[in-house]
């Protein structure tokens, strides 16, 4: 649980990717990883690959091509997942994923590849309510994942990785089975409109991609979080810290 600041903290910039596939047995599957319990942001939550944007994702002073960059690094370093342009060798790939011998982008252009950021579609972005000690402006991006590639963990920043069916995901959600950051969730819940990739990729060309700072409030069952009633999500409001169950 993140602790309160009395301060104001500006939010580091980040970015994550919501990767999805077609199952035929599944319908509409996306890939999340399982934060490890040590880890000092959201330890034990299952979320989508991606994390904070650094010196080396910025090749120009476009920011979204920096978002997008890191998308790609990240998405590469959390989950094995490499989204690029060019014939990807596995056996250098699974060698460099566990052996990053130089930076990222010097090891794409060794490969003969590029980040494939064109084939992120930007989806909405996130900031974390103001008053907390760590706060995060993330850029969400949905891509469809690679053929072949069924993506890992590193067993320390995630201890578990899986490719989830989103029906029900938003299904164990609804019934309290399986708790998700207000943003994971939402991103999910709004996905579960679709039943394949095609149908997301088609939604996404007239997108209008929601800038979101949600607003906490203290009611009788607990705290709320609230979002404009206009940011394109099927409900604008959600209890996400509950009161402790009575001893």
């Amino acid at each position: 649980m993140q602790t309160t600041s009395d301060t104001p903290v500006t939010p580091r910039q980040s970015a994550s990717v919501l990767l999805l596939r077609d199952s035929s047995s599944s319908g509409l599957e996306i890939f999340m990883i399982k934060r490890g319990a040590s880890m000092s942001f959201s330890p034990g939550f299952w979320v989508f690959p991606g994390g904070i944007v650094e010196a080396e994702d910025y090749q120009t002073n476009n920011d979204i091509a920096a978002y997008k960059r890191a998308a790609v690094r990240e998405c590469f370093e959390e989950s094995s997942i490499l989204l690029a342009q060019g014939k990807i060798e596995q056996e250098p790939l699974e060698h460099y994923w566990k052996n990053p011998e130089m930076p990222f982008f010097d090891w794409l252009e060794n490969q003969n590849l590029q980040a494939d950021t064109e084939g992120l579609h930007y989806h909405s972005c996130w900031t974390t309510p103001e008053g907390l000690a760590k706060r995060f402006t993330t850029h969400f991006f949905i891509a469809q994942a690679p053929a072949g590639q069924t993506g890992d963990c590193d067993g320390v920043e995630a201890v578990n990785a899986a490719w989830c069916k989103l029906s029900e995901i938003v299904e164990q959600v609804l019934s309290k089975k399986l708790q998700l950051m207000f943003p994971t969730d939402m991103n999910c819940r709004w996905l579960n409109r679709f039943t394949n990739t095609k149908e997301v990729l088609q939604a996404m060309r007239n997108h209008q991609v929601p800038n979101v700072t949600p607003v906490m409030e203290k009611r009788a069952d607990g705290i709320w979080g609230i979002i404009p009633a206009d940011a394109g999500y099927e409900i604008h409001e959600k209890l996400v810290r509950p009161l402790p169950e009575p001893k």
